[in-house]
Order: structure tokens, then C-alpha cells, then sequence
């Protein structure tokens, strides 16, 4: 599978809830035109790794076919509703779970009502694939692993498609600037870079 496009997004949930506020605005403004990115480079599917779904045991993956309800942010509550409708490309995740097991990162899939979706991912989602087009691919954020087991996991993950698939985008939400997080090997698409 080729990655045709990546980015790293803000997981806060204040560019959702709180567009009129300037500074927030600012970002959703710059969340529409990455979500607008993403449509041009037309992927089949979208990975998301999520700095904000935090897993200590295992490597987890969402294997549930479709994921929908209201979620409140944990910190921002007071500024509403983050509704989410999400479609996960099952066949992808449990690939990926095969291939990530096989190369000795202890992986599972989550497959449970009401399990939480995290802020990151919900943003990041209804922005980025607001018209539900794309099946998503969600993994966590374990703690325990280093960037280069980070990196051997993204690149089995490209690599575990079952079907021929042409592209694929990768996303990662993270709560902070992306100058301030160690992923700078990351390639950003035209037009979507960092600020210096």
C-alpha cells in the first residue's frame, strides 16, 4: 500500500466547539484545509495514530465495523458535544494485527460497545474525513514503545493490507504542537507544513 499523505493535527477539541474564538478558528481553518488535502490525495483508507488513546499492555486497534455516539471531551466539557460517526476498515485492522503480532509487538483488536473514541481522533475525523468517504484504521499510543518501535509499527501497517489497496493516508493526532513532539521524520504534503 502507498502512503500518499500524512499529517500530524491537533488533538484538542476546541477547533470543533470553538471556532468563533480567533486563535481556535485559526486552527479550524487550517484543519479544513488539511481535511481538503487529504480529499485531493484520495486515499482508500485513513490510519490514525492517536497520541490521546493510550494503551500499557498491548498495541490496540479499533476492529469495530462502525463506530457512532457522543463523546465529551474529559477537559473541555463545558463547550459541548463532539457527535461521531466513524467507519473502520475492518479487514485493514485485522491485518494489521496479524502482521504487528508477527513481528513480536503484542497487538489486539478492541471490538466493544461504548468503548471510548478518543478527543484527537473524533476532531480529527470530522474535519479531516467530514464527508464519512474513508474508512478509518485506528491504533494506539502505547506508552511503553520507543520511536523506532513506533516507526516499525507504522510501516507494518502500510505494509499488512489484505486487498490491493493504492493508497492509504496517515494521521496522527497529537495534544501538542507539532514542533514541539519528536516526529519531525514525518513528511508533511504541500501546503500542510508546521509553522517554524
Amino acid at each position: 500500500m502507498t502512503v500518499v499523505a500524512a499529517f500530524l493535527v491537533p488533538g484538542s477539541p476546541l477547533p470543533q466547539v470553538r471556532r468563533d474564538n480567533p486563535p481556535w478558528g485559526a486552527l479550524a481553518d487550517a484543519m479544513d484545509a488539511a481535511g481538503r488535502a487529504l480529499a485531493e490525495a484520495a486515499p482508500d483508507t485513513i490510519v490514525v495514530y492517536s497520541t490521546q488513546w493510550i494503551a500499557v499492555l498491548d498495541q490496540l486497534w479499533q476492529a469495530r465495523p462502525h463506530l457512532k455516539d457522543v463523546h465529551v471531551d474529559e477537559n473541555w466539557h463545558e463547550y459541548g458535544e463532539l457527535p461521531f460517526d466513524i467507519t473502520i476498515d475492518t479487514a485493514l485492522a485485522e491485518a494489521a494485527i496479524s502482521a504487528t503480532n508477527a513481528a513480536g509487538i503484542k497487538s489486539k483488536g478492541v471490538d466493544y460497545g461504548k468503548v471510548p473514541i478518543d478527543t484527537g481522533t473524533i476532531v480529527a475525523s470530522n474535519f479531516l474525513n467530514a464527508d464519512k468517504k474513508r474508512p478509518l484504521v485506528i491504533t494506539s499510543n502505547n506508552v511503553y514503545h520507543d520511536w523506532t518501535l513506533t516507526v516499525t509499527l507504522g510501516r507494518i501497517a502500510a505494509a499488512a493490507s489484505p486487498v490491493p489497496r493504492s493508497t492509504a493516508t496517515v494521521l496522527s493526532t497529537a495534544p501538542a504542537a507539532p514542533r514541539s513532539t519528536p516526529w519531525a521524520p514525518l513528511r508533511w504534503t504541500s501546503g500542510c507544513r508546521p509553522a517554524p
